[in-house]
């Protein structure tokens, strides 16, 4: 499933409200109780006959000792530093049943692809994942992740 990229038209403040920050990794405190993700993530990026296609995966840990179910994945794409554009994404988790990870477990995110239709577009250079989780008491947080786009796509 291909999604298409909306450009911003204003600066996005994205509030990391779980206990996660930027880079994802923990920053306590929790309970031993609570489902805690971390977040890696891979983008690689091809040429398409007008504009660009991103290809990004998440790889998730579990690290709070209890199971969390993985929610929307929302994007912000940037060029140089400034905000370009942004895409969201359900259903994140590949295989997972009912989109869960179990206590001290990993999952990694289906291929989510999103496409920059637009011949003039400039090519996006980073991209950064915001992703809601709730784990089984019900705590709702998000964890993000960054990742450098490689080099220029070509054909």
């Amino acid at each position: 499933m291909h999604s298409t990229l909306r450009l911003a038209t204003a600066l996005a403040c994205v509030p990391t409200t779980g206990a996660c920050g930027g880079s994802g990794n923990p920053v306590g405190p929790w309970s031993p109780d609570q489902g805690v993700l971390t977040a890696t993530m891979t983008v690689r990026a091809e040429r398409l006959t007008a504009g660009y296609r991103y290809v990004i995966v998440l790889r998730f840990q579990e690290v709070g000792g209890a199971p969390v179910t993985v929610g929307t994945a929302n994007m912000i794409f940037f060029v140089d530093g400034a905000t370009y554009g942004t895409d969201r994404f359900e259903n994140t988790l590949a295989t997972s049943p009912r989109h869960r990870i179990p206590a001290n477990g990993t999952g990694t995110s289906r291929e989510l692809v999103s496409d920059d239709p637009n011949a003039a577009a400039p090519f996006a250079t980073r991209v950064q994942a915001n992703v809601a989780y709730t784990d089984d008491r019900q705590r709702r947080a998000t964890v993000s992740a960054a990742a450098d786009i490689p080099a220029r796509a070509t054909r």
